[in-house]
């Protein structure tokens, strides 16, 4: 398309300068009055006419000259950002960083450079080629019965992991559960299962679990790789787990994002007696809450339908 408008714009500027040369051919015979022409005021006429051509040869030059400049930015404009075009580009990543930084100098120029380094390092990171879809959490909260004051939370998560770009992912949990001096190893957690795509692999992971007590908590930890195969981005994981712990001592029910998510949904089944206050944590959109009672206890569910950011989530508080 530009080399068309390049052919165009060349025919012009040949055609203008040969009406320009006729211009001031003309004026030049006016001028000094070669010939010899009868009529006197001929002369004056192709003075007066010589001019006209030759300003209107220079208006239409610079005339066209800031059209086809015009037409020519608009082209660009649509080569550069066409998605075949931007799907080329091998280093699209640097312009997009750079494209960012000057819009942050615009609009924030005392912290564009914060915002920069905030953004690529905590929300939009390289390092992690991989984001979570559809995670569902299903929670089911238990007195138990031969610790008073204490819980017993069963908790299964399902979820899928999509890998866009990387050989292997790392696979992680980990949570701290406070407890009183008395506790007497009373606050416990397990492991019920663990399965990626349909297959158990509990006890082949079952090195990665790391559970340790202190003094004043129970710290769980588990961080696996899982082999990603060229042919296979999609995987399917489930989790199930025990928790007993006291009340008092922990009368939150959270859940904190560990990367980029799409979609969240919480199931919580709870006794009629408890009452939970509900927090959002960090969604830029709207929860939908939805709290009911059967015969059995407490029911709610909540569906965040969009993108959550590292460390977003939700937060449920006993009262």
């Amino acid at each position: 398309m530009s080399k068309f408008f390049t052919q165009i714009l060349l025919g012009i500027r040949c055609f203008l300068f040969w009406v320009l040369l006729f211009g001031i051919g003309i004026y030049i015979i006016g001028y000094f009055e070669i010939g010899k022409l009868s009529y006197i005021r001929i002369y004056e006429f192709l003075r007066t006419g010589g001019l006209v051509i030759i300003f209107s040869a220079v208006f239409m030059s610079i005339l066209k000259a800031y059209q086809f400049t015009d037409i020519f930015k608009k082209e660009r404009r649509k080569l550069v950002y066409a998605e075949d075009q931007l799907e080329k580009i091998n280093n699209l990543e640097t312009i997009s960083k750079k494209i960012n930084f000057q819009f942050f100098k615009q609009k924030f120029k005392k912290i564009s450079k914060q915002l920069k380094k905030i953004i690529k390092d905590y929300y939009l990171s390289r390092n992690n080629d991989y984001y979570f879809k559809d995670y569902k959490i299903e929670t089911t909260i238990e007195y138990d019965k031969e610790n008073i004051g204490y819980i017993k939370i069963t908790e299964e998560t399902v979820y899928k992991l999509i890998i866009d770009d990387a050989d292997c992912v790392e696979l992680k949990f980990n949570c701290v559960i406070p407890f009183p001096s008395d506790d007497n190893k009373k606050t416990t957690y397990q492991l019920d299962h663990l399965t990626i795509n349909d297959i158990d692999v509990t006890y082949s992971f079952g090195k990665e679990l790391k559970v340790k007590r202190t003094n004043t908590n129970l710290n769980i930890s588990f961080n696996s790789k899982i082999d990603c195969e060229s042919n296979k981005k999609d995987f399917i994981i489930s989790r199930k787990d025990t928790k007993i712990y006291n009340l008092n001592s922990n009368p939150y029910i959270s859940h904190s994002t560990v990367w980029l998510y799409e979609n969240l949904e919480l199931s919580l089944t709870y006794p009629k007696e408890m009452e939970f206050e509900w927090l959002n944590v960090g969604a830029s959109g709207k929860w939908k809450v939805e709290p009911s009672i059967n015969g059995y206890g407490k029911k709610l569910k909540a569906v965040y339908t969009g993108l959550l950011f590292k460390n977003q989530g939700f937060l449920l508080i006993n009262k």
